[in-house]
């Protein structure tokens, strides 16, 4: 199999952006989010159990020299790199979120128990998909991570080396907010024998079972059997007040450990370990074969640059969500053989491109991101809009609604074995008269973008009941489908000004190409004011802008007047290029996407235009050097500007769909035609079901 890991950055994205300057139409869009991607190289496997990195308690993922941030410029912690230690599991590129796990923080040291507190620079730091390493002080530090399992080897230069593992570690620096970390509950922590210790507790009131063991340990305590720890053990700004962790003392220069989780119980995690118990080398030669096997799935022919953004890229779209296979979370019930999944996190920011990716590709963790969505339906009676290891069902509200419903739509569009529209259905109708009864009752919700998302969610439900023969409820559903009419002023063509908008505004909103969209154009004044509307949007015949140049600077960007595309820097309209498309304007979107793929996604640390969110901008890259892009909750794909030579996309259906661009150059964006299986396909747009019959779609470039 060809070598897809050597294209891969992992440190793409990991800090503030460093984008090409921009030219032509993507100099006109408008950052309104924080200019970084927060993304980690910490050792992972495609949507895997652990992550297992390096640990400064920088924001968001507690890897490297970022503080917390929104908007503009990122502000530096730090003024280089630092490590503390190594951690497991945190966010994949996300900002705020709220909870930022970072759990049984791990130091190598030499000492006292005080020094492991130390942050020494980070040099020598190396990693590949599924293996991280660098120095912590002197000590060789590596990490690689199994199914179950987190694996550390450390190398001393001398002996006398000692290991420490923080279990009170929750979140981010404590100088930050208590927002930022969380204080671990109904702890309980037990040496078990020399080389291993257990851990309980509970985490964002989650409980988790830690079990871990050390390989070349000749002695542990725990900290509360030292001296030096009868008051706050480390230095106050990294650690708290009722602090859990052990100590073990080495035999000579080599240690490795093993660390597994379980929702269930120690006996659970033992078990893991005891099931994975593989030499260090060979479980990182594991990793990177499975990342080899999921980046398989997508073959393109480009030159080396482009190689390293879209294998870079895709490497960050398969790390969340998460599967946590035989595991109960926040009060899901499991049973053997369930799909069960976490980090859904959030919905918001995946359902448009990160998701539609994943249900195309792949057949097994299709069933558990999917299913695992379902079971969280079935035991709360609606599908919250994130799902993470945090005893919260309402963890962000102000997002959206109803997502849960159209992302299952999608799975069922792409066949996701155990995904069927009666289990939709009756999730929809749960939701329309529980968790979102005030949709029907009084015809909007008070977030305009929230009734969007459910006129958009009716209207796909709508067609299933159709297909089922529900006519009474389909009727019902179209009605609901109406509601969107409340919430646009179709005297000015946008969204009402009378409603507060989430990380965005009316002009970010008024645009998606939902089912009704033609409708809306009349409704607006018809074509040509819409066109206007959207060029104004897009920045078509509008001057280049300066981007934000303080940090959080939330009046200054809302002062500027500039209501234009965020060009990829966040989530909320990066589907809106494909709307020209009902307008009879698709040069436009070629405009557009060549743009963005140009000006907005580069190689290295600074190579994402925004906070990557579990995958969301990363996929939506993807989407769009291939030529093609999903409408979520519709049996829809639209044609773009493919900006490969040819490529091949391994189905989850086990087929192919093959891509061949004819005079392909960096000057040829526009589509003259485009055949799917040798048909001509019309108004640029086929249908999702049928991609995933696999053949050959060939686009003619001029």
């Amino acid at each position: 199999m060809r070598d897809f890991c050597k294209y891969v950055n992992v440190f793409q994205g990991n800090g503030v952006i460093d984008l090409p300057k921009p030219e032509g139409i993507a100099s006109t869009w408008f950052f309104r989010k924080a200019m970084c991607g927060n993304t980690t190289p910490a050792a992972c496997l495609p949507f895997g159990k652990f992550s297992c990195g390096a640990y400064s308690g920088g924001y968001s993922s507690g890897y490297g020299t970022n503080n917390p941030n929104s908007c503009g410029p990122v502000v530096q912690c730090f003024d280089k790199k630092y490590i503390r230690g190594i951690a497991h599991l945190s966010q994949s590129g996300t900002g705020g979120i709220g909870f930022f796990y970072n759990y049984a923080l791990t130091t190598p040291f030499f000492g006292d128990l005080e020094d492991s507190a130390t942050l020494h620079e980070l040099v020598e730091e190396k990693a590949v998909p599924g293996y991280y390493s660098a120095n912590i002080g002197k000590i060789k530090a590596e990490t690689t991570v199994t199914k179950n399992t987190a694996r550390h080897r450390y190398t001393f230069p001398e002996n006398g080396g000692r290991i420490a593992i923080d279990f009170s570690n929750d979140g981010l620096m404590r100088k930050w907010k208590d927002f930022f970390h969380g204080t671990v509950g109904d702890a309980e922590i037990n040496l078990i024998s020399k080389d291993e210790v257990h851990m309980s507790g509970l985490f964002q009131k989650v409980k988790l079972y830690f079990c871990v063991r050390i390989k070349g340990a000749k002695s542990a305590k725990l900290w509360e059997d030292y001296k030096e720890c009868s008051e706050i053990l480390l230095k106050p700004e990294c650690t708290a007040k009722n602090t859990y962790g052990a100590v073990f003392e080495l035999e000579d220069k080599e240690a490795e450990i093993e660390l597994a989780i379980s929702t269930i119980s120690f006996e659970a995690a033992r078990a893991f370990l005891d099931s994975e118990d593989k030499p260090f080398d060979e479980a990182a030669k594991d990793a990177y074969e499975k990342w080899n096997d999921a980046l398989s799935k997508i073959e393109i022919e480009a030159d080396e640059r482009t190689l390293e953004i879209f294998y870079s890229n895709l490497y960050h779209t398969f790390i969340k969500p998460s599967i946590w296979t035989g595991e109960t979370v926040c009060g899901v019930p499991q049973n053997i053989g369930d799909p069960v999944c976490i980090d859904y996190a959030t919905l918001w920011d995946i359902y448009k491109t990160q998701l539609p990716l994943v249900f195309t590709l792949f057949d097994e963790e299709s069933y558990h991101i999917a299913g695992g969505l379902k079971e969280v339906g079935k035991s709360y009676g609606y599908i919250p809009v994130c799902f993470a290891l945090k005893n919260d069902k309402n963890v962000e509200t102000q997002q959206a609604r109803m997502l849960g419903d159209v992302i299952l739509y999608d799975a069922y569009r792409r066949s996701v074995k155990g995904i069927d529209p009666d289990y939709i259905l009756e999730n929809v109708k749960s939701e329309l008269v529980g968790m979102y009864a005030d949709y029907e009752r009084d015809g909007r919700c008070e977030r305009a973008t929230h009734t969007l998302d459910m006129a958009d969610a009716c209207a796909m439900a709508a067609e299933l009941a159709e297909e089922k023969g529900d006519t009474a409820f389909a009727e019902r559903l179209k009605k609901l489908t109406d509601n969107y009419k409340n919430v646009f002023d179709f005297e000015t063509g946008l969204l009402t000004d009378a409603s507060p908008y989430y990380e965005g505004n009316k002009w970010n909103y008024s645009f998606r190409p939902s089912r009704y969209f033609p409708e809306r154009v009349e409704l607006s004044g018809g074509k040509d004011k819409v066109m206007k509307l959207l060029d104004t949007f897009f920045g078509f015949g509008e001057p280049s802008v300066v981007q934000p140049q303080t940090p959080e600077c939330y009046d200054y960007i809302e002062s500027t007047g500039i209501h234009h595309f965020d060009g990829y820097n966040n989530e909320p309209d990066m589907e809106t290029p494909y709307s020209y498309i009902h307008l009879g304007e698709h040069k436009k979107v070629c405009d557009i996407i060549d743009g963005g793929i140009k000006y907005m996604f580069t190689t290295g640390e600074g190579g994402l235009p925004g906070n990557n969110d579990s995958g969301g901008l990363s996929s939506c890259y993807i989407w769009n050097m291939l030529g093609i892009f999903p409408i979520s909750g519709q049996d829809l794909m639209f044609i773009g500007s493919p900006h490969v030579k040819s490529g091949v996309m391994h189905l989850a259906s086990g087929k192919k769909l093959e891509i061949k661009v004819k005079n392909f150059g960096e000057n040829n964006i526009y589509v003259k035609e485009a055949y799917l299986n040798g048909i001509k396909i019309n108004d640029h747009r086929f249908k999702a079901s049928e991609m995933m019959q696999g053949g050959v779609l060939e686009f003619i470039m001029e």
